[in-house]
C-alpha cells in the first residue's frame, strides 16, 4: 500500500491582506484543499506578516494557487512533506466559537458539559466554507438567532450550504424541515456529513446544483426564510428567481459582501418589494436581513 503525497505550499502576506485573502481563498479554491494553516511571523511585532502553509494532495490546484500568488507579486515554495491525515490535524487547531447561543467545536476530544446554555453545533472541516470564523458566517448566525426571538419559520431555504453551519444551526433552532442547496461537489458531501455527525440529517433536503431555477425548489416554495452567505454578484443575479420563491412577509438572511456593495443590493432587492429590517457589520463584511412587504 502506498502512501498518499502531500504538497505543501507555503508564502506570506501583509497582516493587512489577512481578511480579504482568507475569504477570496475560502470561497473558491480552498474547496480543493485539505488544510490551511497560517500564523503571525512575529508576534513581538505590531505589523508583522503572516505567513501560510496550504497543504493538498491536488499539484493541480496548488500549481494553480502558485501562479496566482506570483501575479500578485508573493513569492511561495512547494515542497514534499510527511503522510498524515491533515484534515484531522487541523481540526485539532480551529478553536471552540461561541457565537451568541451557538457553540461551534471541531474536535471530538471537547467537553460539551460546560455548554448547557448553548447550541452545540460540530462541524468537521474538509472542504465547504463556513467554519464559523468569518465575519459573513458570524453575521448570519447572529441574524437568525435574533429573528428566532421574534417569529418562527415553518419553511426555510439556504442557498450555499458550503460546510452545512448555518443549516444546522436553522434546524437547531426552529426544529423544521429545511431545504439547502450546494453547487460544489465537495462542498455538499461535507454538508452531508455534517448533518449527519450533527444528527438533523432526516431534517434536511439537501440540493446538489447550481441554481435555484430547479423543479424541487420551485414546488417546495413558497418559502417563509432564504439565507444566502455566497457573494455579491450571485445574489444579485438570483435576486428575480429569490423574489418568484417567496412571499409576503418572506424574510431574507443575505451576506458575503462589503460595506461598499451593500446599497446596491438593497436597492436591487427594493424593486422585488423587500425592504430593509436590519444589517450587521463586522470587520467591512455586511449581513442584511429584509422582508416582502405583503
Amino acid at each position: 500500500m502506498t502512501n498518499k503525497k502531500y504538497l505543501q505550499l507555503i508564502f506570506e502576506i501583509p497582516k493587512d491582506k489577512k481578511k480579504v485573502f482568507d475569504f477570496a481563498l475560502e470561497g473558491t479554491l480552498d474547496n480543493t484543499l485539505d488544510v490551511m494553516i497560517n500564523y503571525i511571523k512575529d508576534p513581538s511585532l505590531i505589523c508583522s506578516n503572516i505567513i501560510y502553509k496550504i497543504i493538498s494532495q491536488n499539484k493541480k490546484k496548488m500549481e494553480l494557487l502558485k501562479n496566482l500568488l506570483k501575479q500578485q507579486n508573493i513569492n511561495s515554495i512547494i515542497e514534499h512533506i510527511e503522510d498524515k491525515n491533515w484534515v484531522k490535524f487541523s481540526n485539532t487547531l480551529r478553536p471552540n466559537l461561541k457565537i451568541g447561543l451557538f457553540f461551534i467545536y471541531s474536535s471530538e476530544k471537547c467537553s460539551l458539559n460546560s455548554i448547557k446554555q448553548q447550541i452545540p453545533i460540530f462541524i468537521k472541516y474538509n472542504n465547504g466554507f463556513g467554519t464559523g470564523q468569518h465575519p459573513t458566517t458570524k453575521g448570519c448566525l447572529i441574524a437568525i438567532q435574533e429573528l428566532s426571538k421574534k417569529r418562527k419559520f415553518s419553511k426555510p431555504l439556504e442557498i450555499g450550504s458550503g460546510s452545512g453551519i448555518l443549516t444546522v444551526a436553522l434546524e437547531k433552532l426552529f426544529k423544521t424541515k429545511i431545504t439547502a442547496t450546494e453547487y460544489d461537489l465537495q462542498a455538499y458531501e461535507t454538508s452531508k456529513n455534517n448533518f449527519k455527525t450533527n444528527k438533523v440529517a432526516k431534517k434536511i433536503n439537501l440540493l446538489h446544483q447550481s441554481s435555484i431555477n430547479n423543479s424541487k425548489i420551485i414546488t417546495n416554495s413558497p418559502y417563509d426564510l432564504i439565507v444566502a452567505n455566497i457573494l455579491a454578484r450571485p445574489i444579485i443575479k438570483f435576486s428575480s428567481k429569490i423574489n418568484n420563491i417567496s412571499k409576503g412577509s418572506t424574510i431574507l438572511v443575505l451576506s458575503g459582501f462589503y460595506f461598499e456593495q451593500y446599497l446596491r443590493i438593497v436597492n436591487k432587492y427594493r424593486y422585488f418589494g423587500f425592504y430593509k429590517l436590519q444589517h450587521y457589520k463586522i470587520d467591512n463584511w455586511i449581513t442584511l436581513v429584509l422582508e416582502k412587504r405583503k
